[in-house]
């Protein structure tokens, strides 16, 4: 097979939550492992696409400006910059970060998503959405726990990263 019909070997490193900074466990584990994958695979003479970023979503990073007393936006940026610094200084490397806080990242996600409704691939419906409160993010995170649990074996722990869900069939 030639590199040209082999394909493109996409690594996508585990997007870290900007609720906290990391330590080196989180480094040793799904990072570290992601760009020592992406470096083999390209010793290999793969053509190879790495992705990294960070997870901006979660409730608990809310929850978390919030016991801290911070504004989201600047605790979001300063756990984001220590993450970046984290990553330059273990010498992870990738091809490109997702930042969904990026206007450019927030375009694209936009322009995927009107045309996957224009084709009617995604329907459109009115659905009511009830009021956000810390009560509803807690109940949120509660719903989606016992949802896992009854699907699979789950294990959660609190850290200053927050909870994790573990799965397997």
């Amino acid at each position: 097979m030639t590199q040209e019909t082999a394909g493109v070997t996409v690594i996508v490193i585990p997007q870290p939550t900007v609720n906290g900074p990391l330590h080196i466990g989180h480094l040793s584990g799904p990072y570290l492992g992601a760009d020592i994958a992406a470096r083999a695979a390209r010793a290999r003479g793969e053509r190879v696409l790495s992705l990294a970023g960070v997870d901006v979503h979660p409730n608990y990073v809310l929850t978390k400006a919030e016991n801290l007393g911070m504004d989201v936006g600047e605790m979001v940026a300063k756990y984001r910059a220590q993450i970046m610094s984290a990553f330059r200084g273990a010498g992870i490397s990738y091809d490109a970060f997702l930042d969904p806080q990026d206007p450019q990242y927030r375009q694209a996600i936009a322009g995927m998503l009107r045309e996957l409704v224009e084709t009617g691939t995604v329907p459109m419906r009115e659905v009511t959405l009830l009021a956000d409160s810390p009560l509803l993010r807690r109940w949120w995170t509660r719903v989606v726990r016992v949802a896992v649990a009854h699907r699979a074996r789950w294990s959660s722990r609190s850290l200053s990263c927050g909870w994790r869900t573990t799965v397997s069939s």
